[in-house]
């Protein structure tokens, strides 16, 4: 006590003998005062860390003096049970050995709590007796930093007023010197020039750095200031508690934190300026290197002089270039570095400060955020705020009041009219949403025609809805801007404004659903919903537009205006009215029977949503009559806050319905527009139904199909995800518990820092779930992504169907190996986790699954390589088919019966394999005819050559043949070649040419050649001849030669 006393009397001497901050001396050099202030900064930084960490001592003092009188408690009654256990005779069934260990045990524990206990109280007693030197300490490290803080203050403006001077001296100077050269030596003129714009930047870079300097004397005192008003607010806390004063404080600081977004754009734009400014010192770090050795530019300057220029005169230009030269490095670049270079750390200062100062606020934000939204903010509402409310109402609308205002407005009106004749323009526009409505009804017809139909419209009329919705909301919010520049002091008109702005925010959203409900509008012709519901729709938030906005209207101006009892109970009462009449506007617009989705509800009585109609309309008023019931108990600005964020997933419903009925809007549109085009393509290049040609039509078709239904579960998953994190950023504030997830560590995994050593990282809770999310989200990418993109972007460019599937297999892998680093670098498992796993598993499955691997590999060789394509006419083996599918295993071919073969990927790089239609899908037709012995051998082949001409599907290039192969056992061999677009009309055009040809042979008379033979009998042999019994058409005969002998 005696030491702690000496410290006091010690402390207050020194707080006694702190003395008052001088004045810069003015007369002082511009080095010396710079020296002061650098001086002065660092002592100020000192004594900010020595406040801090006194600051920091006297909490946790204060926080360990509330600890130590329950621990001494707690010793105190450990040493009375442990003296209780001493007192207590021993059991008689326990043996000496143990009842002696056991008295040993309980007197060591005896001694340890005893010394704990003094501890304690030595501890307490210290804590007590230096609270006086405590407080002396603090108010000492507070004066001292004011005084350092006083000190740059005092400095800084004198040090940055000293270096504008001395940039304006060098500026004079350097211009005076200008046009001194160039009237006495204006060889040399262009030289001085370049050292008055040299000047002319050090002047602007002193006073950006004063500026920036200033800026950030600002900003570490802000952020001292919201350091300190955190920390005591936390203190205040946790010592009194929170009652509806301290919430009331609460929220006012909460609107005085500076705005994060504003703080990290000024960050952004600061790093620009710093990497511009580091550029240009680097730049001028090199021009001052270059003029430390001046005799080669000296030289080369002096080459330039004419000729004929005398040597006195040469010598005189000489000096005044070294002397040019010279000055420029030494009074212009090098200070010239040197203010860039302060320039940079001021604004990297700034920085600093700023990142600091925005996490300091959202720490102190959300520190607010977890604790007044359920602190209760006013008294329980009474039949007397009814009153007060009334009377309130009538003060704010008096007619001196609104006397004094319009008086204060039209003065407004007669200065500034322009504002006031824009906002009258736009009321005398109304005159145009009559044809603006009939736009809509046009596009609404023209979108019931298939042919007329267009996505386009569409887009035109969600413009055209939001134009006639934002009108009146647009007049108000003009009104409300004129308002609030209104010059005077009367907060009537302010609170109008803010009322005028939030009004019109309410108006446009109910005013555009009522656009959107109208009939022959963007819900009814776009989107295909029925008359019924849209009505109710209208007639819902019409009730709400006429009745809420103007309850609106007057919450909004009393909560704007001064706070008082009577303002405040006008504010509660309208809200009260508004939710409950919100309540009722929710019972007739779900409700069951004439609700908006009451149609959908008997048409569909075994749907989930239609089981839950009741739990529906019963949660959607309740939210409002929860709202008004909190609002009246107390917990005004909790029902407020609650009610903005279900405003606002009201709105995040509405937005994303909106986004779903264009996007299948699109897709509707889309699908239809490319089946038109597959179908005009079919009119255009008739297909017989034959072989497989038609099939790969129907394939086609169906693919779209398919796409298009990936396309819409894609969308569908999208609006899910949407809404999800739409829900999450609106209700986020509500859950502060889930910041905990990071703080729950499930296991730990060891990671390569960046500079090389190992460290030990956590997976938490938070990561496992985010690991999750990417897993689901990936599995959507993976099912759905490679047709949205087929369907969106490789359908609109000129591309083989081959070559889109093949892009969207490869984007499906892309995506595949995507999702798989993404989930494993969320729980932890990187490449140097499993490397190890990974070759092991490599030398194991290239012996067990090598085939399969092969498969793989093979697969891939295809998608890249394509020697087979989807399409594709191929022969493997003995089996012809089209290639309908490639996987990464195995590729199916699908013959001319409809049946599928899968063959291993392995087996069409390695084994032989024809594709007919690789390079060229023409293929070769071959007909062999056989004509009987004696015909005319050029009329047939010109006959081969006609009806080969008249079929369409031959090609006229290269061009059909017809020859004369050989002379057979029974007939002439002739063979017609022709060529055909693809080998799916094989069949079809053999089929034509072989009914063409015979009935051509056969109106010529040209006999088609049969068989015939003769045969020998050795011995003799009866013959009896019948009658023939074949028709006479069927040209057969039997000739029986029975000869003896050989």
């Amino acid at each position: 006590k005696r030491n702690a006393s000496k410290n006091v009397d010690s402390a207050r001497a020194e707080l006694a003998a702190i003395a008052p901050v001088a004045k810069p001396d003015v007369g002082a050099s511009k080095e010396q005062l710079e020296t002061a202030l650098k001086s002065a900064e660092a002592e100020l930084a000192a004594a900010r860390d020595q406040r801090d960490r006194i600051e920091r001592d006297t909490q946790d003092r204060a926080a360990r003096r509330k600890e130590l009188p329950e621990l001494i408690v707690a010793a105190r009654r450990q040493l009375d049970e442990i003296a209780r256990k001493l007192g207590q005779a021993p059991d008689p069934q326990a043996g000496s050995a143990l009842v002696a260990a056991q008295r040993q045990r309980l007197q060591a524990e005896r001694l340890a709590t005893q010394a704990r206990l003094e501890a304690l109280q030595a501890e307490s007693d210290g804590i007590d007796a230096t609270t006086e030197l405590s407080s002396v300490r603090r108010e000492l490290a507070a004066k001292l930093f004011t005084r350092a803080e006083q000190a740059v203050k005092e400095l800084r403006p004198v040090v940055d007023q000293r270096r504008q001077e001395e940039a304006a001296e060098l500026q004079r100077k350097a211009r005076t010197a200008a046009i001194e050269a160039a009237m006495q030596l204006p060889e040399v003129a262009d030289l001085v020039k370049v050292n008055v714009a040299f000047a002319d930047e050090l002047s602007r870079t002193s006073r950006a750095d004063s500026e920036a300097a200033a800026k950030l004397t600002e900003s570490r005192r802000f952020l001292d200031a919201l350091k300190r008003r955190f920390e005591r607010g936390k203190e205040k806390i946790e010592t009194i508690g929170l009652d509806a004063k301290a919430a009331q404080l609460l929220r006012a600081q909460r609107d005085a934190l500076p705005d994060a977004r504003e703080l990290l754009a000024q960050i952004d734009a600061r790093r620009d300026r710093i990497a511009e400014v580091d550029l240009r010192r680097i730049e001028l770090d090199d021009e001052v290197e270059a003029l430390l050795t001046i005799d080669d530019e000296v030289d080369e300057l002096m080459a330039s002089m004419p000729p004929s220029t005398p040597p006195d005169r040469l010598e005189a230009i000489r000096t005044f270039i070294i002397d040019a030269l010279t000055e420029r490095r030494q009074k212009y670049l090098e200070p010239l570095v040197e203010a860039l270079d302060d320039l940079s750390t001021s604004l990297a200062g700034l920085n600093a400060n700023d990142r600091e100062t925005e996490s300091i606020a959202e720490e102190y934000r959300s520190f607010i955020d977890e604790r007044i939204l359920w602190a209760r903010s006013n008294r329980t509402y009474q039949i007397g705020d009814v009153v007060l409310a009334i009377d309130a109402f009538r003060e704010d609308f008096a007619t001196d009041r609104l006397s004094l205002s319009a008086s204060a407005l039209w003065k407004d009106v007669m200065s500034k009219p322009l504002g006031y004749l824009l906002v009258l323009a736009l009321v005398l526009a109304s005159v145009l949403r009559r044809s603006i409505r009939r736009n809509i009804r046009k596009y609404g017809e023209q979108v019931a025609r298939a042919s007329t139909d267009r996505f386009r419209f569409t887009i035109a009329v969600l413009g055209l809805t939001t134009l006639l919705a934002a009108h009146w909301p647009l007049v108000l919010w003009l009104l409300g801007t004129r308002l609030a520049s209104v010059p005077g002091e009367e907060p009537l008109l302010w609170a109008l404004a803010i009322a005028l702005g939030n009004v019109a925010m309410l108006l446009f959203q109910l005013g555009w659903i009522v656009e959107a409900a109208r009939g022959g509008g963007l819900a009814a012709a776009h989107f295909r919903i029925r008359s019924r519901p849209l009505r109710r729709i209208r007639l819902v938030f019409r009730s709400i537009t006429w009745v809420v906005l103007p309850i609106a209207m007057a919450a909004v101006t009393a909560r704007s205006l001064p706070e008082t009892p009577g303002e405040v109970a006008l504010a509660r009462t309208c809200f009260i009215v508004a939710m409950l009449f919100m309540g009722g506007a929710q019972a007739m617009l779900w409700s069951p029977r004439s609700g908006m989705l009451a149609e959908w509800y008997a048409e569909h009585p075994e749907r989930m949503a239609a089981r839950l109609r009741y739990v529906t309309i019963t949660a959607s008023v309740a939210v409002y009559l929860c709202l008004a019931l909190l609002s009246a108990i107390g917990y005004s600005y909790t029902a407020f806050f609650l009610y903005r964020r279900v405003s606002m997933t009201w709105l995040l419903a509405l937005g994303l319905l909106l986004t779903l009925g264009v996007l299948l809007r699109w897709l509707s549109v889309t699908k239809r527009r490319i089946a038109l085009a597959e179908l005009e393509r079919l009119r255009t290049a008739p297909v017989e139904t034959e072989a497989g040609a038609p099939r790969m039509d129907e394939e086609g078709m169906g693919r779209l199909a398919s796409i298009s239904g990936q396309t819409r579960r894609l969308i569908n998953s999208g609006m899910v995800i949407a809404a999800l994190l739409g829900l999450w950023a609106i209700w986020s504030n509500l859950m502060p518990a889930l910041s905990l997830l990071r703080t729950v560590e499930l296991w730990e995994y060891t990671a390569i820092a960046p500079d090389g050593s190992p460290k030990q990282l956590p997976v938490t809770l938070a990561a496992l779930l985010s690991a999750g999310v990417v897993a689901f989200l990936g599995t959507l990418a993976i099912r759905n992504g490679p047709g949205v993109i087929e369907f969106a972007v490789l359908s609109r460019i000129p591309m083989s169907a081959s070559g889109r599937y093949a892009a969207s297999a490869v984007t499906r892998y892309l995506i595949v190996m995507v999702v798989i680093l993404a989930f494993a670098s969320q729980i932890g498992i990187g490449w140097s986790q499993v490397q190890w796993l990974a070759a092991a598993i490599s030398v194991g499955l290239g012996f067990g699954l090598k085939e399969i691997f092969e498969n793989l590999v093979s697969g891939l060789v295809i998608l890249f390589e394509r020697p087979v394509r989807v399409g594709d006419t191929v022969t493997v083996g003995d089996v012809t088919g089209t290639v309908s599918k490639i996987r990464i295993r195995a590729t199916t071919i699908t013959d001319w019966d409809n049946k599928e073969l899968l063959v291993p990927n392995r087996e069409l790089i390695t084994g032989r394999l024809v594709n007919w239609t690789l390079t060229d899908g023409r293929t070769r037709l071959v007909l062999p005819v056989g004509i009987a012995y004696g015909s005319d051998t050029a009329l047939a082949e010109r006959l081969l050559l006609e009806v080969a001409r008249r079929n369409p599907r031959v090609l006229r290039d290269p061009a059909p043949t017809a020859v004369l192969t050989g002379f057979g056992d029974n007939c002439l061999d002739m063979s017609m070649r022709v060529f055909v677009e693809n080998v799916g009309d094989m069949l079809s055009v053999r089929h034509e040419l072989n009914r063409g040809i015979d009935q051509a042979f056969r109106d010529a008379g040209i006999e088609i050649a049969f068989p015939q033979r003769d045969l020998h009998f050795r011995g003799p042999l009866q013959v009896q001849v019948e009658a023939p019994t074949r028709l006479a058409d069927e040209r057969v005969t039997e000739r029986a030669v029975a000869e003896s002998g050989e």
